[in-house]
């Protein structure tokens, strides 16, 4: 009896961390997924105010739509994370230093902290996916 309970909590267990992993992976894919379509419906304004060419615009939202869909298929999941994370790094220093926070009364910035938290949180849970991605491209270097 006390190992069928054991089986039990560890099965429930194991759902429990699978539906922590689904979370923390659709929440940013659809940020991901709002924020890369919006990048092709105003790109000129976008990139006036971070003072770049319009076709790096183009660029970044088609690498937020790639994050997104990475982040949704679970064998390529932690590469979307992993992108993630960088997107949201110069998310971040873009709004820092270019763009600002006043706007939107700081929704871009917590979006951008939920979609950084949401990636970290998959890179952890899908931890061992990741040590073997690892692994295989340093065997193959």
């Amino acid at each position: 009896m006390t190992t069928h309970g054991a089986t039990a909590t560890g099965a429930g267990a194991d759902k429990g961390r699978l539906i922590a992993t689904w979370i923390a992976q659709i929440i940013p894919a659809a940020i991901f997924i709002f924020a890369g379509v919006n990048k092709f419906a105003a790109p000129a304004m976008l990139a006036e105010g971070l003072g770049v060419p319009t076709a790096l615009v183009y660029l970044i939202g088609v690498t937020e739509l790639a994050a997104a869909a990475l982040l949704l298929i679970p064998k390529f999941a932690v590469l979307g994370a992993g992108l993630g994370v960088l997107i949201m790094i110069g998310a971040l220093g873009s709004h820092a230093v270019k763009l600002g926070w006043t706007g939107d009364l700081g929704g871009m910035w917590w979006m951008a902290l939920i979609v950084l938290a949401g990636c970290i949180a998959t890179l952890a849970l899908r931890k061992g996916q990741a040590q073997a991605m690892i692994a295989r491209v340093k065997k193959q270097a």
